[in-house]
């Protein structure tokens, strides 16, 4: 039988066993929000994203499952936040996980209606559902989402938790995330967001696969417009505002994620597997018009069978990369690789290597720019280097040379200068494609047998004029990430050795209507190079106006070449015509206190010998050019004759003196043809003839070819029998009649054109020429 004391005791009992399950819960529920939150719930895979220096999206790439979700935001906009918080969770700052009013009132309602048609989640709810992927309705599921909720709430800052939620919210089809679907519905970021903008956003997770653009658009635009309503209830949008907003259209369809830098993403994803979101450099605006630019050109250039282009600028004074076009093609042929980064491929260097050589001899005193360099034939343990006109100058000055991008004297002086310091030189300028040993390459290093891509080239020439400007001091590696720097080796090159070969550069010929630039006050002053590879497969044009560097690139991504490919009329013109779209630069002030003068030839730009007439020339302070002119002579004439005379037929107190520039005879057989009024001294007097030769320093003739000691491989011909062998000769004295022995047999003579047709066995042989006077040269070959 119960009794009141049995009912007492009972019901303490009950007491007592609830406060024990209730303290065991609390401590349970304390000891879970404690502990941290499973790390693996927030891991999802994220979408690729590149923004512009204005925060404009450049590129994007669907994330791995194949959903359009951008990097969670750092920060949302205040506008999309009383939007959701008016919407979802106007007690969001005030509940902890759960908002026990709506709550109370959902429970009222949905008893009051026999079914649920409220429901009481908090944005913390949420966010705890989407962590946990449910699907499910069930209680369980709901118990789980309310404790994770609690465990955020506990654990995380509201902005946090709004932060997280609206990274993950869906927003309709496969658009996941705020930043995505601002992008995707208004083709802008968050911070542009309109009032009408942010509510429809706010509204969307609700039920965005009932509520999207293509379906229920009346229904979407309704709950938009009633949240604007409860915004301006709220004293968030004033009555005008209200009105405008709700007169703004729905978007009609997500539009497309713009592609403007598509290829740097790519690499910038390779080069950072682990980051997805980065912000460039990059002026948007200048990317699209160069992305237009070349879009256009490449129209034209694909009937030459012309697929792809690439360009860069760089700003010389921060280095930053400002505009990437890593890859422009019209087809959609898979050999011209469309999706490929071609701006940072390995391609041959064509003739773009060339300034850097010069500029290191005028560093080192090898030679000054108006220093006469060789242009003959030469060889090279069999390598024969050709001039791209398969002409020969004879002697051309070094800044000529230069800007006609000659190839034998840049190869006669990457000789004297040495392979593997120019290496070295290459590697300290930024190239880090040179993938092989120096003998590998060989000479053929500065004629594009270097690797090297469109990046490093465009920074190295923008480094040259950084020095040029004497801001090297203290270099940063350009990089196209805001902090993503590194110390680089010291630019090997210095400000007045810099600032002289790009005051060379500037005298390269325009192509086309740009050929009359010079006529134009308006013109900037821009130092350029181009370079086309071998086999028509790379045309280059890189060129500086003292604030901006471009580069541009034009081929195919195949290799396939085009025969009508070059550097000066593909890849210039582009590359002029950027420099139109960026603003003018200053070319900087000569430097006075890094250069020195020196007296030389004017004829052969050395210092001045022979009696020649003089001008001045700059040169680096830090050089020491030395070199006496080796070609100009005084030379003893007969005042009544003016024949040459020396001091065994004449008396030397009655000679005349007077300089001449006295080349050898294979130098002078091709200067005469590019240099007309050149003039050779006058013909010995026929008294002095016989003693001439102990007078003079050379003989007047030379072999051009065999070289000394070649070893020639000869073609066989139908018969099985071996080609001939064509041996060259020259004479300053083109009327001279040379004589021609073979291993010491006769084999003939030759008149004007000293050419000789001989047939020859294999092995060792000896050519001989004898002329008039019993002169004689020899030459030792070998036909293997």
């Amino acid at each position: 039988m119960f009794t009141s004391k049995n009912i007492r005791q009972t019901l303490l009992r009950l007491m007592r066993i609830f406060a024990i399950c209730l303290c065991l819960l609390s401590l349970g529920l304390f000891g879970y929000i404690n502990t941290p939150v499973d790390a693996t719930l927030f891991k999802q895979p994220y979408s690729w994203v590149l923004f512009a220096e204005d925060k404009s999206l450049l590129a994007a790439s669907i994330a791995e499952d194949e959903q359009w979700r951008f990097p969670a935001s750092e920060a949302l906009p205040e506008k999309y936040v009383e939007a959701l918080l008016t919407f979802e969770d106007k007690r969001f700052y005030q509940h902890i996980g759960i908002d026990f009013l709506a709550l109370a009132r959902a429970i009222k309602l949905n008893l009051n209606q026999g079914r649920i048609v409220s429901g009481a989640s908090t944005i913390s709810m949420q966010l705890a559902r989407l962590l946990k992927k449910h699907n499910e309705r069930s209680f369980s599921a709901k118990l789980s989402e309310v404790l994770l909720a609690l465990k955020l709430e506990y654990q995380l800052s509201k902005e946090q938790i709004l932060i997280e939620y609206t990274a993950r919210a869906p927003y309709g089809g496969n658009i996941l995330g705020i930043s995505a679907a601002s992008w995707r519905y208004f083709n802008h970021g968050l911070a542009e967001l309109s009032w009408a903008e942010a509510a429809m956003l706010a509204v969307l997770p609700n039920n965005p696969a009932m509520i999207h653009l293509a379906k229920n658009r009346t229904q979407l635009k309704q709950k938009r417009d009633k949240l604007l309503d409860n915004l301006a209830q709220r004293g968030f949008i004033s009555e005008l505002d209200l009105k405008l907003a709700k007169l703004e259209a729905l978007p009609s369809r997500p539009k497309p994620i713009p592609q403007h830098a598509s290829h740097l993403l790519t690499s910038l994803k390779q080069k950072y597997p682990q980051q997805h979101l980065f912000h460039s450099h990059i002026h948007f605006q200048t990317q699209l018009a160069i992305n237009q630019l070349l879009s256009g050109a490449s129209l034209g250039l694909s009937h030459d069978n012309i697929h792809n282009l690439s360009a860069v600028v760089i700003d010389n004074a921060n280095q930053q990369v400002l505009a990437y076009i890593g890859n422009q093609t019209l087809s959609e042929n898979v050999n011209y690789a469309k999706s490929l980064d071609i701006a940072q491929r390995p391609r041959s260097s064509g003739s773009l290597l060339k300034p850097f050589l010069f500029a290191m001899a005028f560093q080192q005193g090898m030679i000054l720019p108006s220093s006469l360099l060789p242009d003959i034939p030469s060889y090279y343990q069999g390598y024969q280097p050709k001039n791209y006109d398969r002409e020969y100058r004879g002697l051309v000055s070094a800044e000529q040379a230069l800007i006609q991008s000659l190839n034998v004297p840049a190869v006669n002086l990457l000789a004297d200068y040495g392979v593997p310091f120019f290496y070295q030189n290459l590697q300290d300028i930024g190239l880090s494609t040179l993938w092989r040993q120096p003998d590998e390459y060989g000479l053929s290093l500065i004629l594009g047998g270097a690797e090297t891509n469109l990046v490093e080239m465009t920074q190295a020439y923008s480094r040259l004029m950084l020095s040029a400007q004497g801001q090297l001091e203290s270099q940063l590696m350009p990089s196209y990430l805001v902090n993503q720097v590194s110390q680089v080796k010291p630019f090997p090159i210095n400000q007045a050795a810099a600032w002289l070969t790009l005051e060379v550069l500037t005298g390269l010929n325009r192509p086309g209507i740009n050929s009359l630039w010079k006529s134009f006050a308006s013109q900037q002053k821009i130092a350029w190079k181009t370079g086309t590879s071998y086999g028509w497969h790379d045309a280059w044009a890189v060129g500086t106006n003292g604030r901006y560097t471009v580069g541009v690139w034009a081929g195919n991504a195949n290799g396939e070449e085009a025969r009508k490919l070059s550097g000066s009329l593909t890849s210039a013109p582009l590359m002029l015509d950027i420099f139109n779209i960026l603003p003018k630069g200053t070319w900087p002030e000569k430097p006075l206190r890094q250069l020195k003068s020196y007296q030389v030839c004017q004829a052969d730009g050395y210092l001045a010998a022979g009696g020649c007439k003089t001008t001045t020339a700059l040169a680096p302070i830090e050089a020491e050019f030395t070199q006496l002119s080796p070609y100009h002579k005084q030379v003893n004439l007969d005042p009544v004759s003016l024949k040459r005379v020396h001091g065994l037929c004449f008396s030397p107190a009655k000679m005349w003196q007077k300089s001449y520039l006295i080349l050898p005879a294979v130098t002078a057989y091709y200067y005469r043809q590019t240099n007309p009024n050149w003039r050779t001294p006058p013909e010995w007097r026929t008294d002095c003839t016989k003693q001439a030769v102990d007078a003079m320093e050379q003989l007047n003739f030379a072999f051009e070819y065999p070289p000394k000691g070649a070893k020639i491989k000869l073609p066989v011909e139908l018969d099985g029998k071996l080609g001939r062998l064509v041996a060259k000769a020259h004479h300053i004295n083109q009327n001279e009649v040379l004589y021609w022995h073979l291993d010491n047999e006769f084999i003939g003579t030759s008149q004007h054109i000293h050419d000789q047709e001989i047939a020859v066995n294999s092995g060792w042989h000896l050519l001989t020429i004898t002329n008039q006077q019993g002169e004689k040269i020899e030459r030792w070959f070998k036909v293997i």
